[in-house]
């Protein structure tokens, strides 16, 4: 009976353990005045940039890279998107087009600094859908920023096609960060 009433004890914190995930997590505060919604941010690097001049700091998409990007305004043309980031280079841009035509929306521009998930843009993004495009070492960087843990590394260089999503619950909640490997088709 004793070990009967130790396994039921042992079950029981172990349960009440597993229910404590949210508390691993980082919890962002909700901006000032806001009802509580759910933010969902979507990352991705621009696509393939062209590459047969080295010394080129703001080259144009590739062949390739068009393509790639096209490819990106289709994936996300249903997802409802709110705000769209990117930096101000040509490579950035570029992919970007085909994802916002769609929404006739307006294209807000961010410097790749130090610090990227700022209070100001937390709360100007909170309870919206967000695609953020940016590079090989912000865009990681960014995700970490919003998650508050340094899980994710600087993107291979011959790599173009992965795909970062962070969503935040209602209650702030960092609830879900995974990237995917978008493979054209």
């Amino acid at each position: 009976m004793k070990y009967f009433n130790t396994l039921i004890a042992l079950s029981l914190v172990l349960c009440f353990a597993c229910q404590s995930d949210k508390k691993t997590v980082r919890q962002l505060d909700i901006p000032s005045g806001k009802t509580p919604k759910e933010t969902k941010y979507y990352l991705i690097r621009h696509a393939e940039k062209l590459r047969d001049n080295p010394s080129e700091k703001n080259p144009e998409l590739s062949d390739q890279g068009f393509e790639r990007s096209k490819y990106w305004g289709e994936y996300f043309e249903d997802k409802k998107l709110e705000m769209f980031y990117t930096t101000d280079y040509m490579r950035t841009f570029q992919t970007m087009i085909p994802i916002v035509y769609p929404y006739k929306d307006q294209v807000q521009f961010y410097e790749a600094k130090d610090t990227l998930f700022t209070e100001e843009f937390w709360t100007k993004t909170y309870g919206k859908k967000t695609i953020i495009v940016g590079h090989s070492k912000t865009t990681p960087k960014f995700v970490n920023q919003i998650i508050g843990q340094d899980k994710y590394k600087p993107i291979p260089d011959s790599i173009n096609h992965r795909l970062y999503k962070v969503k935040i619950d209602k209650d702030g909640f960092v609830a879900q960060d995974t990237f995917v490997n978008i493979l054209l088709q």
